[in-house]
């Protein structure tokens, strides 16, 4: 069943991973965003396996404390922080008292709407010809953008070329609702042009996250120290052949990456 988690202050959740370093936290909700079943083994319960899972995390956090929360290297480089669409305004406009309220009249609309988005049926959707268009375009710009970022900016790209595709579905859902021209199973080229605006707004926010979690000093780690935190990450259980593979470097590197002793 989909789940979602709201903190207000979301820096409480974070700090709580750190409460228990073995219990593989991290790797959980890296599998769940891409919705990678895993088994949940704790010592006085019986395993539970999670099969498909799906979580929202929605929170805020003062700008003040961002590096504290979200500047610890095993979330910088696991890939966590990039997976998190960041909305970070230049300006809050000032807003003053008033007893304005919505009208009541709003609530039908809305109960309606929800109450039809939970009798959508699983479906395939496709992308129209001028949506892949625009989708192509936009991946590439990202591709380009990759080949000068630093390896915190190029996680962030890889995330938003997937991310994408997800907020065309709600951007989708939500555009049956006005438009009159709507077809039900293709994703039209404006869906498709407002998902890319929503994330060119999410990338700026991250830059501007990032220079706060890294005080615009951030140069990357070395191979070695990103082989390091993503095995701890995994609490030392990834496959240390795959992982090789997939960064194309031999086992012995990767072996000797992961088991050399920090200096004290």
């Amino acid at each position: 069943m989909p789940q979602m988690i709201y903190r207000d202050e979301i820096k409480g959740m974070i700090d709580d991973f750190d409460r228990y370093n073995r219990s593989g936290i991290i790797s959980n909700m890296l599998s769940i965003w891409d919705s990678t079943s895993f088994c949940i083994d704790r010592k006085t319960e019986d395993p539970t396996f999670i099969r498909e899972p799906f979580l929202d995390i929605l929170g805020g956090i003062q700008p003040g404390l961002l590096k504290s929360t979200f500047g610890n290297p095993q979330l910088m480089v696991s890939g966590f922080n990039q997976r998190i669409l960041f909305v970070y305004p230049d300006k809050v406009p000032v807003t003053y008292y008033s007893d304005k309220q919505l009208s009541e009249s709003i609530m039908p609309y809305w109960t309606d709407f929800i109450r039809e988005l939970l009798k959508v049926e699983p479906t395939e959707l496709t992308l129209s010809p001028e949506a892949k268009d625009f989708y192509c375009t936009y991946y590439n710009m990202l591709q380009d953008k990759k080949s000068s970022a630093d390896d915190y900016m190029q996680y962030v790209y890889s995330k938003l070329q997937i991310i994408i595709l997800r907020w065309t579905i709600v951007t989708h859902l939500l555009w049956e609702k006005t438009f009159d021209y709507y077809h039900k199973e293709i994703i039209s080229g404006d869906e498709m042009i407002h998902s890319v605006q929503c994330m060119l707004y999410f990338e700026s926010a991250a830059e501007k996250v990032y220079q706060e979690i890294s005080g615009g000093m951030y140069q990357g780690y070395t191979k070695e120290q990103s082989l390091k935190i993503i095995y701890n990450t995994y609490g030392g259980e990834v496959n240390l052949q795959k992982l090789a593979d997939a960064l194309g470097c031999s086992r012995q590197y990767v072996s000797k990456a992961v088991n050399k002793k920090d200096p004290s």
